[in-house]
């Protein structure tokens, strides 16, 4: 089997293309600012149920175990989104998804606090996951489609985004608790999103393409050397490919679509969207192809283990701190909220320097970046649960957050 897939260019960047225009790339600029704001903005909601977890049981009569329930669904529906979300990114516009995602996103947010049946908050938080996992999904691939050589801290910003909007959300809902006014938290995320939806609904459906550069017109041209292929599917991305990696998973899955993609001639092949159907390549396909790439799961698996720390440790600490180590939970919500804001956004820069420094993401030392920043937040984590004094928890978990926030640079920008 061939290597991975890696981006063209030196080694993680692709070059500008010389035909863009200033007013392109101030267009650019804006709509990665704008992916910013929003990126933080739809993380608010995980930072704003942590800081309210006493109050929202109390004013919506809610047992552990549903509380629980309402803070775990959202990734289910973040799970069962994603299914779905590589269909609806072939099939309908990237920016239709993106305002009609954002747009549901703030109803189920409107919903929440104004409802007290656990059928109707369980669907709310389901229907934020399932909106917020196209974002997730879209935002990644347009910085690695359009970030050209400023891709690799791009995405390092872009990681940020998440921290920062748990943290503020987090810090706002805490003062709106003391006043019994957690509701307004839900709102106030509401109404911030509508500006992010007003400018990706007026900005052109060309600036925001997921799909190959829009791919009704799209060309496939793959040109061969001694041991890749160079498969550019427009003139803002390309990708370097070894034969067997394009050939052998279509050969196994689909012969009839193997002979068609086949070179005619040993150096280049036009395929337009009229003598091409994407739709040969089923989900299915595409899932075993996926899972025949190793090294994807692995940092897959990476990226979910860490997840599963980092959201536990984020809905329940406040209550484990003041109940457990018996600590104020003033001193909670400022400790953490410093912790929060602090730690896994100095570990994401410190991670995409680190990654950029030593060749970026395909460079060969990734994996072992990514092996050592992984053991580090494991064996700290392992400490956690025998400290006994707040102190010496409150810094632990900064160190284990720190190492957190330093994987996902490697471990996203390697297997995306």
């Amino acid at each position: 089997m061939g290597g991975p897939i890696i981006l063209d260019g030196d080694q993680n960047t692709q070059q500008r293309p010389s035909d863009i225009t200033p007013e392109e790339e101030a267009t650019f600029k804006r709509i990665y600012m704008s992916i910013l704001l929003v990126n933080i903005l739809v993380n608010l909601d995980h930072g704003i149920l942590p800081a309210a977890t006493k109050e929202i049981r109390r004013d919506l009569k809610l047992n552990d175990v549903e509380l629980g329930v309402l803070g775990s669904i959202v990734y289910l529906g973040l799970v069962l989104g994603s299914i779905l979300a590589g269909y609806l990114f072939q099939k309908y516009t990237t920016k239709d998804i993106l305002c009609i995602t954002i747009l549901l996103n703030m109803i189920a947010l409107a919903i929440f606090p104004l409802s007290n049946l656990i059928g109707l908050l369980a669907i709310s938080r389901f229907m934020v996951g399932c909106c917020q996992v196209f974002l997730t999904i879209f935002f990644p691939v347009w910085v690695d489609k359009f970030g050209y050589e400023k891709k690799t801290m791009w995405i390092t910003y872009l990681q940020l985004g998440v921290p920062l909007g748990i943290v503020i959300g987090y810090i706002v809902t805490a003062i709106f608790a003391s006043l019994n006014m957690w509701r307004a938290s839900f709102y106030i995320q509401m109404i911030l999103l509508l500006p992010g939806l007003l400018i990706f609904a007026r900005t052109d459906q060309n600036y925001l393409s997921a799909q190959n550069d829009i791919h009704r017109s799209a060309e496939i041209i793959l040109q061969t050397d001694e041991e890749h292929y160079l498969l550019t599917m427009s003139p803002r991305a390309s990708i370097i490919i070894s034969p067997q990696d394009l050939y052998e998973p279509l050969l196994e899955e689909n012969d009839k679509m193997e002979r068609e993609m086949k070179p005619k001639n040993e150096n280049t092949i036009n395929i337009l969207d009229e003598d091409f159907d994407n739709t040969k390549i089923t989900w299915l396909n595409n899932f075993k192809i996926l899972w025949r790439r190793k090294i994807y799961l692995y940092s897959l698996l990476a990226i979910s283990a860490l997840l599963f720390v980092a959201t536990g440790t984020q809905f329940w600490i406040s209550d484990y701190f003041h109940e457990e180590l018996h600590t104020p939970k003033e001193e909670v919500y400022f400790w953490f909220a410093l912790t929060l804001i602090t730690s896994p956004t100095s570990g994401v820069v410190f991670g995409g320097k680190i990654v950029t420094y030593f060749g970026g993401y395909s460079g060969r030392h990734t994996i072992k970046i990514l092996l050592i920043f992984g053991i580090c937040a494991s064996l700290l984590g392992l400490m956690f649960p025998f400290l006994k004094e707040f102190r010496n928890a409150i810094v632990t978990l900064w160190i284990v957050l720190f190492f957190g926030g330093a994987v996902m640079p490697p471990a996203t920008g390697f297997s995306s």
